[in-house]
């Protein structure tokens, strides 16, 4: 019956998956195009709260909540990012957990983070925000590869290769909030073609998935 159920979920990701992206690669129903990636992560979400792990499902459910503001409302960007910011630290907490030093694995993002943060005072609360989150992220991923590399285990594997896709996605998300560029298009494609496949790993990586 698990077996059934986790075919049916994944089955039903890939549906919404390729639906998202055909809108997206033919520029139509771009409003159906919104609608499906939220229904495709709020499933992810949803799937979730039935693995029921520790440290993901409130992640994933943050990070649904994250793209209520980001992606549906288009405003209130600084909170949708905070959001992000507190789907890392869950990660943080996961990479740790449950032989690490906890408080040392905060600092050592958060220093770095709040110095990026300064550093982009001058620019907004918005890309404050956003050079904090970026920074945290990139050393959860080296801290995620790092740990994948020394276990070799499916479950850190797929870890790790979610949050390199995720982390592609909000590289692509950046790209594509620059001024227009050539590469503008394909960013606002990609980042979604790597976004809903990275959540789907790293909700994979869940223990009871």
């Amino acid at each position: 019956m698990k077996n059934r159920i986790r075919g049916g979920f994944l089955a039903a990701e890939a549906v919404l998956y390729l639906s998202f992206l055909a809108f997206d690669l033919l520029s139509v129903h771009t409003q159906w195009s919104v609608w499906i990636k939220f229904i495709s992560i709020s499933l992810a979400a949803a799937a979730g709260l039935a693995v029921r792990e520790r440290y993901v499902t409130p992640a994933l459910v943050l990070t649904a909540c994250a793209d209520v503001f980001l992606l549906l409302l288009g405003r209130d960007y600084l909170v949708g990012i905070g959001l992000f910011l507190l789907v890392q630290a869950l990660y943080t907490l996961r990479l740790v957990w449950p032989d690490g030093n906890v408080r040392a694995a905060l600092a050592v993002r958060a220093v770095p983070a709040a110095a990026a943060a300064l550093l982009c005072a001058r620019s907004g609360a918005v890309e404050c925000a956003a050079a904090a989150y970026i920074v945290w992220f990139a050393i959860n991923l080296l801290h995620a590869i790092r740990k994948a590399h020394v276990t070799r285990e499916r479950k850190p594997i797929r870890f790790a290769v979610g949050m390199a896709l995720f982390f592609c996605c909000d590289l692509c998300v950046g790209l594509h909030n620059l001024p227009q560029n050539a590469l503008s298009g394909f960013a606002a494609i990609a980042m979604w073609a790597f976004y809903l496949p990275g959540q789907i790993l790293i909700l994979s990586s869940a223990e009871n998935f």
